[in-house]
């Protein structure tokens, strides 16, 4: 896919995939798709969360 090694940063800071736009963008003369991420903010796995604080401190 298009920009992995974002993707897999995003992914290990607790964002995940909300959805897809198929072939957005024509990038070197190929389409990609728009890769929409997303994290919560509120809950265990927002920042004020378990999960967030271990991130901050």
């Amino acid at each position: 896919g298009h920009n992995t090694a974002a993707r897999k940063l995003y992914e290990s800071e607790g964002f995940v995939v909300e959805g897809v736009q198929p072939e957005e963008f024509h990038l070197d003369g190929r389409y990609v798709d728009d890769v929409l991420m997303g994290r919560m903010l509120t809950g265990p796995d927002g920042p004020d969360g378990p999960a967030g604080a271990a991130l901050t401190t």
